[in-house]
């Protein structure tokens, strides 16, 4: 990603094996940079129905949100390249899996 200078997923959806969350930032810091996606793909819990399990509305993105709180996850790895324009590309990586229809009320929680 870094290398292209763009955002992508290291293959199509659900083609991996695992879940993945990919962003791009521009922090102080890699602390700061991860914590600034994780903030962001964290802050679509916002558009999510915890009663319906589904979004809020049609338009809604929730993926990214339930991908960081899915219950069944056991492992989780990240990847951050900083770019000489300072920008950070951050991958998050989840195994097994989630964000599978029928399963979210039992993996996204009400917090």
């Amino acid at each position: 990603m870094a290398a292209e200078e763009k955002i992508s997923h290291s293959c199509p959806q659900y083609t991996c094996g695992y879940g993945e969350n990919v962003a791009k930032v521009r922090p102080q810091d890699r602390v700061d940079g991860v914590l600034s996606a994780i903030d962001l793909w964290y802050g679509e819990n916002a558009d999510y129905n915890y009663k319906t399990g589904k979004p809020t509305s049609p338009d809604a993105k929730v993926g990214h949100f339930t991908a960081n709180v899915w219950k069944n996850t056991t492992h989780v790895g990240f990847g951050v390249k900083r770019q000489l324009d300072g920008f950070l590309y951050i991958v998050a990586q989840f195994s097994p899996p989630g964000n599978w229809d029928g399963d979210y009320p039992a993996n996204v929680l009400p917090p």
